[in-house]
């Protein structure tokens, strides 16, 4: 016979409320009373409902509760059921931020946003500010239960999923139900200073006993009781690391009504692993990233001369922000001398790409550490910092690393890529060589060729690498000014020390194809060269000893000498590309031009004279007419139009002797055809005899031929059928010795 103050678990036991023991949740009491606050808008009758029947949505924790009771001798309960719960996808009343301390900002989406949102938002428990709270709803449970009554026993089991319910009771499984459910908390996580609350809800149910949103239904606990074994206080290292923390609470059951009825119950908090939210860290260069070239700064070379600014931003994969502690570095970076490959003269290695201490003092987040490398003492969402360049052929490959909270490597990339370090400048090809300065015309060469093509010519390249034309020199401009110059890989160029500025640098360069810079004794180095050679013009690259270049010295003589021992109008001590010094002698030339006008004039004075027979008699081979020597020789009286002919003709010799440094002999030895004799008398490789000379004073005196150089001169020869006799010199000028 039963206690009277257990009638109400007699019939428990007997199944009439067995669904409220088989852990009946709280959405369903509050089902059966639902107040008009909660009602759907469009249905103020129906409770509002929302999506919770998802198998995708996570679950967070898991609450297992164990419980064993008696009443009297006869009487006694054993139940154990596992709880898991995810977050509830809508706010149930207080939306867990407090609002007057302004924490609900970031959310975006205050009316609508959910346990879920802020979770999201903080990126898990340990992102919480205090004061913010996590609701949580029970998504699924597996329990068992048995029960003895004076000669009988029972026992059932329940499992839900997502609100399709099934049960068992003394071995006859009913017809599952699926719950409609209202958007009510089961359970709630209060963030505070030190870590968090877990706590959760309890109700009355009409029989006597107390519905708890875990996995079963507890048949005799005192309220104050319940609080205490479903209250669960964690600490910070508990969120922080939660896969792994374990806590169980045990409470004494104490019936109001019923000394009789005693027992125990223990509540279990262990984790379900949290969802993988992938973190990423972009870094996204600016936009003149593109086209952006290393700069130095040849007026101050400690100083940069270009910058680039980069952007670090922490987030999830669809964009919410996060926190993390970033380091910038360069694992690789140029050290060249200098800014470029001739200035400054002593300049020590050092990189060319650096972090400039200066803008970072009075930075929060992201400190200076030293030039290559940046470091954040706090955790940071995202950053901004530049770049700075000093040097014209810099290069660098930054990496950006990353660690959250708990130290964990978070993923860095490249905006627009899946790699992590960021080339600068833009370097696809790997060549260290900016991608914009190679165009396509050379994209994908290596940085030590030398490729430049002059249509005609024979000869590849200049003897200036890729690289080295691309980190450029200081020359002088045509003002004699010093000026930074960044070369060009696709024309040949050399340099010339011309104190004088005697050189027709753009004559030059229209004969030869070849570009010309002036360059003066602070631009080159004369010191350690090979004997022969002459001044070193990339001093301050790595690679002079393999690949240097030269400066030819193009040197204006006063000298005269009396004696004709040594009549030669210039000389030049020349081997390919390392030719020391062509020394021009413009007095030599001025009087070869009145050696020849006294000739003229004593032929025209005195046409019965041996010069004035032998004019008339070689005027076919002349080929100009007596009135033209006559015209001629009334001009040249001047001795300013004879200096004037001496000065086209100096121009000449000049960029004959340069000829010769770039692998040209003389047309001397060969005698072209009748036919073709005009064109080889004009190449500048041409060595006057007699003929030659009275050609050139008399035309050159009337007017004829080029405007800038002596008659008959135009450049350097093209084959014109005549390749086997030597007659090739403009497709065989070359600069390049290696």
């Amino acid at each position: 016979m039963s206690h009277p103050n257990t009638v109400w678990l007699s019939r428990f036991l007997r199944g009439t409320f067995l669904i409220a023991v088989l852990a009946l949740p709280a959405w369903l009491v509050y089902q059966l009373d639902a107040s008009p606050a909660q009602t759907d808008s469009k249905n103020p009758v129906a409770p509002r409902r929302f999506a919770q029947h998802d198998p995708a949505r996570k679950v967070l924790f898991t609450i297992t509760l164990e419980e064993n009771g008696k009443a009297g001798s006869e009487v006694g309960w054993s139940m154990k059921g596992e709880g898991r719960y995810a977050l509830l996808p809508t706010w149930d009343g207080f939306r867990g931020i407090d609002l007057s301390l302004g924490r609900s900002v970031g959310l975006g989406k205050e009316s609508k946003a959910s346990a879920e949102d802020l979770f999201e938002l903080r990126g898990g428990f340990m992102g919480l500010k205090e004061g913010e709270v996590l609701q949580f709803y029970l998504k699924e449970a597996d329990m068992t239960g048995s029960g003895s009554l004076p000669g009988e026993k029972h026992s059932w089991s329940e499992s839900r999923r997502d609100g399709k319910t099934t049960t068992t009771v003394d071995g006859d499984t009913g017809s599952p139900r699926q719950d409609a459910l209202a958007d009510l908390q089961d359970a709630r996580l209060v963030r505070t200073k030190t870590g968090a609350k877990l706590e959760f809800g309890w109700w009355m149910q009409p029989d006597g006993g107390t519905t708890m949103p875990v996995s079963a239904t507890v048949c005799g606990f005192s309220h104050p009781e319940s609080a205490r074994v479903l209250t669960f206080n964690l600490t910070n290292d508990d969120l922080r690391n939660w896969d792994r923390i374990v806590k169980s609470n045990q409470g004494v059951i104490h019936h109001d009504e019923d000394g009789s009825v005693t027992g125990t119950l223990t509540a279990t908090l262990s984790p379900a692993p949290l969802p993988k939210e992938e973190i990423e860290v972009t870094v996204v260069p600016e936009a003149r990233y593109e086209s952006w070239i290393p700069k130095g700064n040849i007026e101050n070379p400690k100083e940069p001369g270009e910058y680039l600014q980069i952007s670090v931003s922490v987030h999830t994969k669809d964009g919410k922000p996060r926190d993390a502690y970033l380091s910038v570095s360069f694992p690789y970076v140029s050290k060249n001398r200098g800014v470029c490959g001739n200035y400054p003269k002593g300049a020590g290695e050092e990189e060319g790409l650096r972090f400039r201490e200066k803008d970072f003092v009075g930075a929060n987040g992201l400190l200076f550490k030293d030039r290559t490398h940046l470091e954040s003492d706090v955790l940071l969402q995202e950053a901004e910092f530049r770049v700075r360049s000093y040097d014209y052929g810099a290069w660098g490959t930054m990496r950006i690393t990353a660690k959250d909270a708990d130290g964990k490597e978070l993923k860095v990339k490249v905006k627009g890529t899946e790699w992590p370090d960021l080339d600068i400048p833009r370097d696809e090809d790997g060549n260290r060589v900016a991608d914009a300065y190679q165009r396509e015309k050379f994209y994908g060469h290596a940085r030590n060729e030398d490729v430049e093509i002059v249509s005609g010519q024979d000869a590849m390249g200049d003897g200036i690498t890729l690289y080295n034309e691309y980190r450029g020199l200081v020359i002088l401009n045509s003002g004699g000014v010093r000026e930074y110059q960044r070369l060009k890989p696709d024309i040949k160029e050399m340099f010339l020390i011309d104190p004088a500025k005697k050189f027709p640098l753009a004559k030059w360069e229209s004969v030869s194809g070849i570009r010309p810079y002036r360059v003066d004794d602070s631009m080159v180095d004369p010191s350690g060269n090979t004997p022969g050679k002459s001044p070193l013009v990339n001093f301050n690259s790595e690679d002079k000893e393999s690949h240097g270049f030269y400066a030819l010295q193009i040197r204006v003589r006063s000298d005269s000498p009396a004696d004709n021992t040594n009549p030669a109008f210039a000389q030049s001590d020349y081997t390919i590309k390392s030719a020391t010094t062509v020394s021009v002698f413009p007095a030599r030339i001025i009087q070869r031009i009145n050696d020849d006008f006294n000739w003229l004039d004593t032929a025209i004075r005195n046409p019965e004279s041996p010069e004035g027979i032998k004019l008339k008699a070689e005027l076919t081979a002349l080929r100009f007419t007596y009135e033209d020597a006559q015209a001629a020789h009334a001009l040249l009286k001047d001795p300013a139009v004879r200096n004037a002919v001496a000065a086209k003709l100096q121009m000449a010799i000049m960029l004959h002797e340069v000829g010769h440094v770039c692998g040209r002999e003389d047309h001397d030895n060969y005698v072209p055809p009748k036919d073709l004799a005009q064109q080889a008398w004009a190449c500048l490789m041409t060595v006057q005899g007699w003929w030659g000379r009275m050609r050139t004073l008399v035309n050159t005196a009337l007017g004829r031929g080029e405007p800038d150089m002596a008659h008959p001169y135009t450049g350097f020869c093209r084959d014109f059928g005549l390749t086997d006799k030597g007659y090739h010199c403009y497709r065989s000028l070359k600069i390049k010795d290696w």
